[in-house]
């Protein structure tokens, strides 16, 4: 099993480097941080990673990540399935549960090379250029910016295995898109106002804790350091939503993948 897995992993993530994916992204991650660390602040001059992490985190993370999770996962099986190369891979010793697996593998290692490497030679470039930079925080922004890739890559392939073709499946990655993106926002603002209606103090338990169905949001509160501290919801609550945005999505694709006609 762990064969067929790491080859289908592999063909996925050989097939993503030939497309440029890894590249291409990794340095419009690189420049954007660069650029937004640079020319970030009020004054022109390197930020420090944390002011870095802030000014980016609305443009590359709740932006791009998202997008390049959703791009590679959308077609990674009904796109196989209207090509007509998911027969011919099935009709092979291989199991749905291990196409799933590898497929998510090869593409999620897309996704964590692109953000390790655009990230992490800026953070290399940033900290030459600032005074006692904090490595930590940087780390911790990295790696939870792989797991909302992840988390998206896997509701990318849960849409993929839902609908029958491949146009379909891009529409609903590009709703997924706009609705965590866009749609979001104005809903938290509707139940903001509401929380504050009857002109009593506002439950901020309950308003932090609708923002972590969000996974974007939930990932903005592990990196936000004005949470009150009074506030029950905490970083280890929004890594779990991460963690669940990544594991049921997969778990839910898996078993309809199972059921699917082929």
């Amino acid at each position: 099993m762990t064969k067929v897995v790491l080859s289908i992993a592999k063909k996925e993530f050989l097939d993503n480097i030939r497309n440029y994916w890894i590249l291409g992204f990794s340095l419009l991650f690189l420049v954007i941080t660069l650029l937004g660390s640079y020319f970030g602040s009020i004054l022109v001059g390197w930020q420090d990673l944390e002011g870095t992490i802030e000014t980016i985190e609305n443009t590359v993370v709740r932006f791009f990540i998202p997008i390049i999770g959703l791009m590679l996962g959308y077609a990674s099986i009904v796109g196989e399935i209207e090509r007509g190369s998911m027969s011919s891979l099935l009709s092979l010793p291989v199991t749905r549960d291990e196409v799933i697996l590898g497929k998510f593998l090869g593409l999620g290692s897309v996704i964590c090379s692109t953000i390790l490497i655009g990230f992490g030679i800026a953070g290399i470039v940033i900290a030459a250029n600032v005074p006692s930079p904090n490595y930590g925080a940087y780390l911790i922004f990295i790696g939870t910016s792989m797991l909302l890739g992840l988390g998206f890559l896997s509701i990318s392939m849960l849409l993929s295995s839902i609908f029958k073709s491949r146009a379909a499946a891009m529409g609903g990655a590009i709703f997924t898109w706009v609705f965590f993106s866009i749609i979001w926002t104005f809903l938290i603002v509707g139940i903001a106002f509401y929380l504050m209606s009857d002109g009593s103090k506002p439950n901020m338990d309950l308003f932090y804790s609708i923002q972590l169905i969000n996974p974007i949001t939930a990932h903005s509160l592990i990196e936000n350091t004005n949470i009150p501290h009074n506030v029950v919801v905490s970083y280890e609550h929004a890594t779990l939503s991460l963690l669940l945005w990544t594991i049921v999505p997969l778990l839910t694709a898996t078993w309809i993948f199972r059921r699917k006609e082929i």
